[in-house]
């Protein structure tokens, strides 16, 4: 699982082209994008926040006025990709009034701990999440729940993943908001027997 912020959303996007096709890509099975700022205007993806449809990420936008700038284009796995934009935030919906409002809700809006668009985003993908694990070539495994905190501009996501042999729960490391964030690997792992209150943290 791929998630990024803001410039990390901008690598996740168009690491996504690159990836697809590859072992890599296959082994992908949701991606988050919070902030992209290079979302495409009428994106297919899974959209969480309250920005239109059509709003166009910054880099989007200036495409063919700035160099290096990449040719937009939506992200490669919509059915299995969160974008996660508020309204005028400056970087995924960038018009003339995001550069007045957009940058308190690019810094804010995100890291509201019952509000914020990210903590929906992975509920409403949880389902997603599992018809994917369900095609992969392994012991059969399930998404119990995911969780996410968004805090300081950082983003952590953390999901309990159920076996036949148990539980195992991932907590991915933390990135910072400017840094692509790495496949759910079992880093910080802990496992155990099922149980009402295996797995729970406090």
């Amino acid at each position: 699982m791929l998630a990024g912020y803001s410039q990390g959303a901008m690598a996740t996007h168009q690491a996504g082209w690159e990836l697809k096709g590859t072992d890599a890509g296959k082994s992908v099975i949701g991606t988050f994008l919070i902030a992209d700022g290079d979302r495409f205007g009428g994106t297919g993806a899974n959209r969480f926040g309250d920005a239109n449809q059509g709003a166009k990420g910054v880099r989007t936008a200036f495409y063919g006025l700035v160099p290096d700038v990449p040719k937009p284009r939506d992200v490669a796995d919509p059915a299995n990709t969160a974008d996660i934009c508020d309204r005028n935030d400056i970087v995924c919906d960038w018009s003339t009034k995001s550069v007045v409002a957009g940058v308190p809700i690019h810094l804010s809006h995100y890291q509201k701990p019952r509000t914020s668009p990210v903590i929906k985003a992975v509920a409403g993908m949880k389902d997603k999440i599992n018809a994917q694990l369900k095609k992969a070539p392994v012991a059969p495994l399930r998404i119990d729940w995911l969780t996410a905190t968004a805090k300081s501009g950082i983003v952590i996501i953390t999901a309990k993943a159920a076996s036949p042999e148990g539980f195992t729960e991932y907590t991915p490391a933390t990135r910072t908001a400017t840094a692509l964030s790495s496949p759910m690997s079992s880093a910080g792992h802990r496992t155990g027997p099922r149980g009402p209150r295996a797995g729970t943290t406090g």
